[in-house]
């Protein structure tokens, strides 16, 4: 082979190397134009801001406080502005979500099957006290000492308080334990009180009962024991009583609105699964009775809910009368 030769072939290997070199360039840089552009348009369906409303169990400047820790924690970990949306009642909350002014929402149970059939609300997480807890919660019947009550049977003729409308643990579920253990109709149950009437959330509940405005109520066991810890100074703390529970009720469970996008519904969700591994989180999951994080839930743990409304002759638009 003369030299001449061995040249044109060098040169026809570089040529060609050069070639495939500029190829494969060009699908590297493509793919990778291809990843930054889905990158980019990863997050361009998601809202602006979060906005976040927590369960109604207590005023609204004390709910907005009490999540600050957890709004920060979502702030940092979707790096967006999360705000906190305090609504005065279930009613209120679930509207919020349905008019997409709610994206993230904690309700009570009875007031999810609302939220589920009226704002397309769709349940993922609840929250449990302590690591290996069972998903569900209690409704407390309190009263004082010395108010003369030591059973249901003894709540004829005395004055009553119930939650909010649609609250499962202070109103519905333990309504339903009247009228199972009584034996009586459900529209004869407020009728059984001197008095009765809605306080507008747990923590109101309690604290009347503590004021002595009324001799018994029913209410969420995280609130009560939540109350009893910030009011150990209240003269009455030590008479407080339980003299009735209720069977266990599915957790109040956190919502999403159903038409966010899904990788957006998908990063909330893990946010909240990961975030009793979070140490700057632990006082606040401690403080709202959630030592043991968040738990998965769904839609079909909500059955035994619906069938208490039925027994309670209810239907899901009834729910927050």
């Amino acid at each position: 082979m003369n030299m001449k030769s061995v040249v044109v072939k060098n040169i026809t290997f570089i040529v060609a190397m050069i070639a495939i070199i500029l190829v494969l360039s060009g699908c590297g840089a493509e793919a990778g134009s291809s990843e930054d552009h889905d990158g980019e348009n990863a997050r361009a369906d998601w809202p602006e801001k979060l906005v976040f409303t927590p369960i109604p169990l207590e005023d609204q400047q004390e709910l907005t406080n009490r999540y600050e820790p957890f709004a920060a924690y979502l702030e940092e970990l979707l790096d967006m502005p999360v705000e906190i949306y305090p609504a005065t009642n279930y009613a209120a909350a679930v509207e919020a979500m349905r008019n997409g002014h709610t994206d993230l929402g904690y309700f009570g149970p009875f007031a999810y099957v609302h939220a589920e059939s009226r704002a397309n609300a769709e349940a993922f997480s609840g929250g449990i006290p302590a690591p290996g807890d069972e998903p569900v919660y209690e409704s407390y019947f309190i009263t004082l000492k010395d108010s003369g009550i030591e059973s249901i049977e003894d709540l004829e003729g005395e004055s009553f308080v119930w939650a909010d409308p649609t609250s499962a643990s202070g109103h519905l579920f333990p309504k339903a334990h009247l009228v199972n253990e009584l034996g009586i109709e459900v529209d004869q149950i407020d009728d059984m009180f001197s008095e009765v009437a809605f306080s507008g959330n747990h923590e109101a509940s309690v604290l009347s009962v503590l004021n002595e405005d009324v001799n018994a109520a029913a209410v969420y066991d995280v609130t009560y024991n939540m109350i009893l810890r910030e009011n150990a100074d209240h003269p009455n703390i030590d008479n407080l009583v339980i003299f009735e529970k209720t069977n266990p009720i599915p957790l109040p469970p956190y919502t999403v609105r159903g038409d966010l996008p899904e990788s957006f519904k998908d990063e909330i969700k893990d946010a909240f699964y990961n975030a009793v591994n979070v140490p700057e989180l632990q006082e606040f999951l401690e403080d709202t009775g959630h030592g043991g994080g968040y738990v998965e839930v769904s839609d079909e743990d909500f059955e035994v809910v619906r069938k208490t409304a039925e027994g309670l002759g209810m239907a899901p638009e009834e729910l927050l009368d």
